[in-house]
């Protein structure tokens, strides 16, 4: 973290600054937010062993999944899953490009929170090997599930930050 005080006479807060690199070429290299309204999107998950650890093997496939899909663009976003399960990749996925998302009827509350570090949550253009279709990125701004609905507008920074400015 980097804390600056009086720079300027700018007060500047403690701020964590990262940065990430990669050997790879830039039209393999995908954002995570949404794309594209009408876009299906799958969930690619990783399978664990006894331990509760995922197995190296399923993970290692999974990764070459994601690549191939990447490079021959029938992933056009993609986010890991994280604490917060599917629910949580969805949500995040959403903001940006002021897009919504609906779940298909088959998946359940229980799913979308669920733990399942090394998955994949993939915008698509095309079926993915392996994975199962979510749902459907949307135009409306908002999360569906079955017949609950959560409008993402009132959360969008940059509508909070021309309230405030």
């Amino acid at each position: 973290c980097v804390r600056l005080r009086n720079v300027e006479n700018i007060d500047v807060p403690p701020t964590l600054v990262s940065f990430a690199v990669t050997t790879n070429k830039v039209q393999n290299i995908v954002s995570p937010e949404f794309k594209k309204a009408g876009n299906k999107v799958v969930f690619l998950p990783v399978i664990y062993d006894d331990d509760n650890l995922p197995k190296a093997d399923a993970l290692i496939k999974n990764f070459d999944v994601v690549t191939n899909a990447l490079k021959s663009g029938k992933a056009v976003s993609a986010y890991t899953v994280g604490l917060g399960g599917i629910a949580e990749a969805v949500m995040k996925m959403c903001f940006g490009n002021k897009l919504g998302f609906k779940y298909d009827d088959s998946v359940l509350v229980e799913d979308i929170f669920s733990y399942n570090y090394g998955g994949f949550v993939l915008e698509t253009t095309s079926d993915i090997e392996g994975a199962t279709v979510i749902g459907t990125v949307t135009d409306n701004g908002a999360i569906t599930l079955k017949d609950k609905q959560i409008d993402l507008i009132p959360f969008n920074v940059l509508r909070i930050c021309n309230v405030l400015l």
